[in-house]
């Protein structure tokens, strides 16, 4: 589970309020993206991201936490704006290293709503999938982005990819475990979560394979 401070999920909330007047252009934005009928909904009930996750599952490992595993979070609610559950369960169904019950926590319920990914599965996932490649071009709004550390590949965040707009970069999210889904900018992301004893705050971007894009086209 990723674990933010308080004071990130808080900058977070003033981010979205303060500029709750310029959310037309963001969502005029969502609205041309392939994916957009994933994101409306979340937008129009942000508070989804505090529930617990509904039974039945389309799949799910064993939690070692049970209270901790049955809410999404910014992995799972990445994964699923771009569609890529199936190809996640795919992955790991068909590693031979290991068995899927033993990989990690992962949970996606069969409702339409975002599902649960440890922040190391979804890591290994980006690094190995076909489904989806880091990116060779310059970033586009609709990219997936993630954040990690200097010297440490392990993601602290994940999130869509939405550009630039009065003078921010920014982003749609499951802003932590368990909490809202929303607006926010990478630079008020890196800027809360950059602590020198930690290091730097360093951020990929990600899109879709051609298979998968010509599927969401």
């Amino acid at each position: 589970m990723i674990s933010c401070p308080g004071k990130l999920i808080k900058a977070f909330d003033n981010i979205f309020l303060m500029n709750s007047s310029n959310d037309d252009h963001k969502i005029s934005l969502i609205e041309t993206l392939p994916f957009h009928q994933r994101i409306a909904p979340l937008m129009e009930n942000p508070q989804l991201g505090t529930l617990q996750l509904p039974r039945p599952f389309r799949y799910k490992t064993p939690s070692p936490d049970r209270r901790n595993g049955f809410r999404s979070n910014c992995c799972g609610t990445a994964a699923y704006i771009f569609g890529l559950e199936d190809s996640v369960e795919f992955y790991f169904q068909t590693d031979e290293t290991e068995s899927f019950s033993n990989i990690g926590y992962i949970a996606f319920p069969q409702a339409n709503r975002p599902g649960y990914i440890e922040p190391e599965l979804m890591g290994r996932f980006l690094r190995h999938s076909d489904s989806i490649r880091p990116i060779d071009r310059k970033p586009l709004a609709g990219d997936m982005i993630t954040f990690h550390r200097a010297g440490n590949r392990k993601i602290i965040h994940a999130a869509v990819y939405l550009g630039p707009m009065n003078g921010s970069e920014w982003i749609f999210c499951q802003y932590d475990w368990g909490e809202p889904f929303g607006f926010s900018t990478i630079e008020g992301f890196v800027g809360e979560e950059s602590y020198p004893r930690d290091g730097r705050v360093l951020f990929d971007f990600y899109q879709m394979g051609l298979l998968d894009s010509a599927k969401s086209a």
